[in-house]
């Protein structure tokens, strides 16, 4: 591939642990940190998402959107709007 994933599936991911934090780089600033846990073909992923300030803080339990690369699925992005929200 040529520097870019093709992020061509998706699976739902649940929030297992958000952190706060307080980074600024650059211009970009980040409160949380939040860890994503989703599953492939019976095996389990994490991908770590960096929520900047401002947007909505997530909670441990709420569910998202993953979509990874099929050829290898630790490749993956995290939509950080959650699809339902932990109650």
């Amino acid at each position: 591939m040529s520097g870019k994933w093709n992020y061509d599936q998706k699976t739902e991911g649940v929030a297992v642990e958000v952190k706060s934090i307080w980074w600024s780089y650059v211009g970009l600033q980040c409160s949380h940190i939040m860890k994503v846990k989703y599953t492939v073909r019976g095996k389990d992923y994490f991908k770590r998402v960096w929520i900047r300030v401002g947007e909505l803080t997530p909670v441990e339990g709420n569910t998202f959107i993953v979509l990874y690369c099929s050829d290898k699925p630790s490749k993956a992005k995290v939509k950080n709007k959650p699809l339902r929200e932990k109650v």
